[in-house]
């Protein structure tokens, strides 16, 4: 139905071959003209942005672009007789496709220009890849080359990454942790709110800190809006589900119109970031990202995808390997502050003090968690001492937090927690904001104390622990952020953990990837400790 509906949309091809004997090629505007190519520098809408030479066209790309433009030269492809999305204006018109090296050459009508190699897209769409606007890596686990083999095949080549929790923990090697990939995904870092509009490490360009409109996949969007869904996105998710294509198609399904719905994927982040010259649409100069589909915004995977002007997937399946090697340094071992052991999670309140301040984590599915500080009860000893103690009856759990720097033992923090649910055992894991302190959530000390060596002794991760044995873990030690398995594997690991903290109780349907972001507004500290 979404097909049939684009098709009577489409326009008959009009104008003249887009070609021009011009110093610079041109491309297609919304008016039907012509425009210039853009300097490799500019002033972007939301501040200045200076692009990375990787990104922009050389001299003599821009040469050769010319003349398979103005048909004395052959383009490297040529992707015939499919219906090329113009999201610009909105439209679907019938043109052939020229590609030279990794960027468009030229959008023409059929059979207008040469070409060494030919792909047949007959009774198919050609849509712009998709552009996420923003992800930060430590929350879907994987490094940049997994990441790749799993969001490339659903149509995304470029993403825009917050980069600011790595920097912080690694510094500028940080930063080219989580966007370096030999892969053909193309890894951009932004900067957070937080960080004030200043460039990352790395970057190769200067973006703007503006909060991207979060809009839901039920309600449709304002036609040139990025879209951001809320929460992070999650490997089980996109394996089974799909990524941006998902967002599309969800949005149709609410009634937004197909090519609305593609633009707020593509031009639009592009042009948040004033890198609409290079990415976000097909036409000359751009970067060739393309994507090959029987169903304009239908629920399948592409049929293909190309990343600057490369096959990089079919049918759902990349046809690269990730070959990424993981840094040696980013393995260095986590350690534990000196002498901590069980006793160290030994809380102790006032004996006047029936209530201790706690806090309390909601999660509802589909939802950012909501924390607030409250009231609980924990149980006493009555041995005298003060001690106070988990009562998972009432759900009340107790909580550590452990600074990742060994030399700060003073730095342990005890409180606790309600709405986690634990009955026995405990959970812990890194936390993935800074200072990505390790989160121990338990009912007995010595519980604790185990989970806090398993994470120290897989440099980082989350690990859910009973009785002193370890019962499932999800190493992440990259940094105590990242996997460095397939993400295949880092999904089984998921969900195994998952599994077994419900088998001990735990209520959240996702305790790990909801707690970990919340970092140290997950313990209030008590202060009262031996």
């Amino acid at each position: 139905m979404i097909a049939e509906r684009d098709r009577e949309r489409a326009r008959p091809a009009s104008g003249p071959v887009l070609r021009s004997p011009d110093a610079a090629p041109v491309w297609m505007t919304p008016a039907g003209g012509t425009a210039r190519a853009e300097p490799p520098v500019r002033a972007g809408r939301f501040g200045t942005v200076a692009v990375s030479p990787q990104l922009a066209p050389t001299a003599g790309e821009r040469e050769r672009l010319r003349r398979v433009a103005n048909g004395t030269q052959e383009a490297d492809l040529a992707v015939r007789g499919g219906m090329v999305a113009v999201v610009q204006a909105g439209e679907l018109r019938h043109r052939d496709l020229l590609i030279v090296g990794k960027f468009i050459a030229a959008v023409t009508r059929p059979g207008a220009l040469r070409a060494r190699r030919t792909l047949d897209a007959s009774g198919r769409y050609l849509l712009p890849a998709y552009v996420d606007p923003g992800v930060r890596l430590e929350q879907t686990l994987l490094t940049p080359g997994e990441l790749a083999r799993l969001v490339v095949p659903r149509g995304t080549v470029t993403l825009f990454v917050d980069a600011d929790l790595p920097a912080a923990l690694c510094g500028p090697r940080g930063t080219r942790l989580v966007t370096a990939s030999g892969t053909p995904v193309r890894l951009l870092a932004r900067t957070s709110p937080a960080a004030g509009g200043a460039s990352l490490p790395n970057a190769g360009m200067r973006l703007p800190p503006q909060a991207v409109p979060r809009i839901g996949p039920a309600e449709p969007p304002p036609p040139d809006a990025p879209v951001e869904l809320a929460g992070a996105w999650q490997i089980a998710d996109i394996a089974e589900h799909g990524h941006l294509d998902r967002i599309v198609h969800h949005m149709v399904e609410a009634g937004a119109e197909p090519m609305t719905a593609i633009r707020a994927v593509t031009l639009g982040p592009a042009r948040r970031y004033g890198l609409e010259h290079l990415l976000g649409s097909l036409a000359p100069a751009r970067l060739a990202d393309v994507q090959i589909v029987t169903d304009i915004a239908g629920p399948r995977a592409p049929e293909i995808v190309l990343a600057s002007g490369r096959m990089a997937a079919e049918r759902g399946r990349p046809l690269f390997d990730n070959l990424d090697a993981v840094p040696e340094w980013s393995r260095e071992r986590m350690a534990l502050p000196a002498g901590l052991h069980s006793g160290s999670f030994t809380a102790v309140a006032a004996a006047t003090a029936g209530m201790v301040d706690g806090v309390q984590v909601s999660a509802a599915a589909g939802s950012a968690p909501d924390i607030k500080i409250i009231k609980v009860r924990p149980a006493r000893t009555g041995d005298g001492t003060g001690q106070v103690v988990a009562d998972p009856g009432h759900d009340v759990i107790k909580i550590a937090m452990i600074a990742r720097q060994a030399d700060r033992a003073a730095a342990t923090r005890v409180g606790f927690i309600r709405g986690v649910g634990l009955r026995q055992g405990a959970i812990a894991m890194t936390t993935s904001v800074a200072p990505g302190d390790l989160a121990i959530i338990g009912v007995t000390d010595q519980d604790m104390m185990t989970a806090a060596r398993a994470l120290e002794g897989m440099c980082g991760g989350f690990v859910v622990v009973d009785r002193g044995w370890v019962l499932a873990a999800c190493p992440l030690p990259v940094a105590g952020l990242l996997s460095d398995a397939p993400w295949e594997a880092v999904r089984d690991q998921l969900a195994g953990v998952d599994a077994a903290a419900a088998v001990l109780g735990c209520t959240l349907s996702s305790p790990f990837l909801t707690l970990a972001p919340l970092g140290r507004r997950l313990c209030r500290d008590l202060l009262c400790r031996p």
